[in-house]
């Protein structure tokens, strides 16, 4: 199980995929995270890519959201507007790869970013997002089958324990050897 995970390059197992943790993949070495770095542990369940300036309305919680420059609002207040419904939908992050149609965002952004713990990510103009998508995807998935095995393995020792005639101390103990010692 714990292999699963760890053949996925994204750093430390845990139950929960972080910002912090794609941020760890090697694909992502050179990204920066330009505000909102308190919000890193933020948990990530899906991803999307902003194709529209009124993406608001299709995002999820828990997404990591990417975009170029190019559909994001062009008026500073628009962009802190769209920082603050991100935050409001309860994004994970979100990555962006400037370029040519952003160059530098504003200030004000990255305070309200900063001030709401949302990570705006600098992703590098080398790193396309399918690369990101294919790799955080599979992170994703590699967590949940781990997840799902290791209910099953809960499952069947308890489901043992009963059918063997076993009671309440039996299913203690097993689940606390289940949980590595945990009381």
């Amino acid at each position: 199980m714990t292999e699963v995970l760890q053949e996925s390059g994204l750093g430390a197992v845990s139950d929960q995929l972080t910002v912090r943790d794609i941020l760890t993949a090697a694909i992502l070495r050179d990204a920066e995270v330009l505000a909102g770095s308190d919000g890193l542990d933020r948990p990530v369940q899906r991803l999307n890519v902003m194709t529209v300036p009124d993406i608001v309305q299709w995002t999820k919680e828990h997404e990591f959201m990417l975009s170029t420059g190019y559909p994001l609002p062009r008026r500073e207040e628009e962009l802190v507007d769209l920082v603050t419904q991100f935050s409001r939908r309860k994004l994970a992050a979100f990555g962006i790869k400037p370029g040519r149609y952003a160059p530098e965002l504003p200030r004000r952004m990255l305070d309200t970013a900063d001030r709401l713990a949302l990570p705006i990510i600098k992703i590098p103009e080398d790193v396309a997002f399918d690369d990101i998508l294919s790799h955080v995807f599979s992170d994703i998935v590699n967590r949940q089958a781990a997840a799902i095995a290791r209910a099953q393995e809960i499952h069947r020792a308890f489901l043992q324990i009963v059918l063997s005639g076993g009671q309440l101390p039996e299913i203690a103990v097993e689940l606390s050897e289940l949980l590595h010692g945990a009381a």
